[in-house]
């Protein structure tokens, strides 16, 4: 049959063709991909080895490293126009490994999960570093759009042993739940354990922009008297039931 014989023509050129791009050295595609993020990003990649489809290489973001980054990639997606690809990032102080997936308008990331040290963390966002604490993420589902910003994602992020050295404040644990809603990502925020409790939530627009509302209390015990003097001054007189308000909107950046 003629379909047979096509399709068999075209097996063998895909196959063909994968094998060739498959030998692509991995430091030659991303020295293509540097240079387009560089302005925007300040990524960096040294030490690369193997190929565009399997490698690694020690990756920096803001001229701070993060670790070794190992890449698989999917070549069979490509023929759909979508990227696929397992990424497993490993540092000193930072380990993160889930799935990537790049289509025309769209970035969505999936089974995402991982740790950091939040003065990491806080050098790379470029914020200051007044909170100390481990990070655990367990992302389900994110996605971004074209733009890069967050439209929908749904997981849990936890702080723990969150501290504010300098305030010589003891947040505990912190908890963040991310679920979508019909603008974008609401997160429920609260904390056990420390010496003053919280509690919130926190709105991420699709357009970029984001509002919270978060609520504290001292708790019963050493130093109440001296956190309460302190949000007295801070954020003035709390409601009937003890519980301080703080609120912001903005736009990151």
């Amino acid at each position: 049959m003629i379909w047979r014989g096509t399709l068999s023509i075209a097996v063998f050129i895909i196959s063909y063709g994968v094998f060739l791009v498959s030998g692509i050295p991995a430091s030659w595609a991303l020295a293509k991909v540097e240079a387009r993020l560089q302005p925007h990003a300040k990524v960096d990649m040294v030490d690369i080895r193997g190929s565009v489809w399997d490698g690694s290489g020690i990756l920096a973001l803001r001229e701070i490293p993060l670790g070794r980054l190992n890449w698989h990639l999917s070549p069979w997606r490509l023929v759909t126009g979508r990227i696929h690809a397992r990424l497993d990032l490993r540092g000193k102080h930072l380990a993160v490994q889930g799935q990537l997936n790049v289509g025309s308008s769209e970035i969505e990331l999936k089974n995402v999960t991982g740790r950091a040290s939040l003065p990491l963390l806080a050098r790379v966002m470029e914020m200051s570093p007044s909170m100390t604490g481990t990070v655990r993420l367990r992302l389900q589902e994110a996605q971004l759009n074209r733009n890069h910003l967050l439209t929908s994602a749904r997981g849990r992020l936890e702080v723990s042993r969150a501290r504010l050295p300098r305030a010589g404040i003891n947040l505990g644990t912190i908890t963040l739940l991310l679920t979508p809603s019909k603008h974008g990502v609401t997160g429920k925020i609260g904390n056990s354990g420390g010496n003053l409790a919280l509690r919130g939530e926190i709105f991420l627009f699709q357009n970029g922009r984001y509002t919270f509302r978060i609520y504290l209390k001292p708790s019963p015990g050493p130093g109440q008297t001296r956190l309460t003097g302190s949000l007295n001054a801070l954020l003035g007189i709390p409601g009937p039931s003890g519980w301080y308000r703080y609120s912001g909107n903005g736009r990151p950046g």
